[in-house]
C-alpha cells in the first residue's frame, strides 16, 4: 500500500514538474512575440533613473537596508527589450540574450549607454543559465507602463498585500505570527528584481494566517 502510494506521488510530482516546465517555456515564447521596439520605448522613458541613481542607490544614506538593486533591474530590462532577428522565438526564450558594450562592466551603465545615449552594442551576451520567469509579467507590463510606473505599481501592490496580511493577523481578536513574517518586515526594498519573492511571502502569509484562523 505504501509502495503504491509512493509510486503515485512520484508520478504526480514528475507530471507536475514536466507540465510546469512546458507551461513556463510556452509563456516565455509568447511574451517574446511582443514587439521589442514598443518595449524599448517604455524603457527609454525612465532610463534617466539609472543615470541619476546609479547602480546601488540607498533611499536613506548609510543604511544598507534601504539599498535598491538597480544593477539587476537594468539587466532585467536589457533582457526584456533585446532584439535578435537571427534566432527564433524558442532560442531567444531559452538563451535570454541582451546587449553588451565593450568597456562597460555594469548592466546599469550598459542600459544607460545603449538606451539613453544610443551607443552601438558590441554584441550579445546570453543569460540562459537562469530561469527568467519574470519576463512573463515584465514584458507585458512594459507594453503599457514605463519602468518608473512599474516601480509605483510594485509599491502599491506590496502596500495592499501588507495591509491585507496585517488585517488577517489581527482579525477576530486573534493574533497569528508566522516565523518568516519577520523576514519580510526586516527585508530591504531591493527593487523589481525580487518582487516575485516578496509577493509570494505576502500571499503565502495571507493563506496560512487565513486557514489557521479558521481552525482556531
Amino acid at each position: 500500500m505504501m509502495k503504491k502510494l509512493r509510486n503515485e506521488t512520484l508520478i504526480n510530482c514528475t507530471l507536475w514538474l514536466i507540465g510546469s516546465v512546458l507551461l513556463g517555456t510556452l509563456l516565455l515564447m509568447l511574451v517574446y512575440l511582443l514587439p521589442e521596439g514598443l518595449l524599448r520605448a517604455r524603457v527609454v522613458e525612465s532610463s534617466d533613473i539609472f543615470y541619476t541613481e546609479g547602480v546601488y542607490p540607498q533611499l536613506v544614506q548609510r543604511y544598507k537596508g534601504s539599498q535598491l538593486d538597480n544593477e539587476t533591474d537594468a539587466i532585467m530590462l536589457l533582457s526584456a527589450i533585446d532584439e535578435d532577428a537571427e534566432r527564433n522565438v524558442l532560442e531567444r526564450a531559452m538563451a535570454v540574450p541582451h546587449v553588451y558594450i565593450a568597456g562597460e562592466n555594469s548592466g546599469c551603465r550598459t542600459l544607460v549607454a545603449n538606451v539613453w545615449e544610443n551607443q552601438q552594442e558590441s554584441g550579445k551576451s546570453d543569460y540562459g543559465r537562469y530561469w527568467h520567469g519574470y519576463l512573463v509579467w515584465l514584458k507585458p507590463l512594459l507594453v503599457i507602463f514605463s519602468y518608473a510606473d512599474i516601480r509605483y505599481l510594485n509599491m502599491f501592490l506590496q502596500f495592499f498585500l501588507l495591509t491585507w496580511v496585517l488585517v488577517l493577523m489581527t482579525g477576530g481578536g486573534k493574533k497569528v505570527y508566522c516565523t518568516f513574517w519577520s523576514r519580510h518586515i526586516s527585508g530591504k526594498p531591493s527593487g523589481n528584481s525580487y518582487v516575485a519573492t516578496v509577493f509570494q511571502y505576502l500571499l503565502y502569509s495571507a493563506d496560512i494566517i487565513y486557514h489557521h484562523s479558521k481552525k482556531t
